[in-house]
């Protein structure tokens, strides 16, 4: 009896940290996709802000 409760447990800690995982995954996805566009926006924003002659 002992045996079987343990084995759910386990189980059910497994699902729970597979889902954790694939949780924290998308967040970081999602993070690291919100920190890109925002680098490239500031880029794109400060290329455009550089006096024409400073291109050259």
């Amino acid at each position: 009896m002992d045996l079987i409760y343990s084995n759910d447990c386990l189980f059910l800690s497994l699902c729970l940290l597979y889902c954790f995982s694939i949780f924290i995954f998308i967040f970081k996805l999602t993070l690291y996709y919100y920190i890109f566009s925002l680098v490239t926006r500031k880029k794109q924003r400060s290329f455009n802000t550089y006096p024409r002659h400073c291109l050259l």
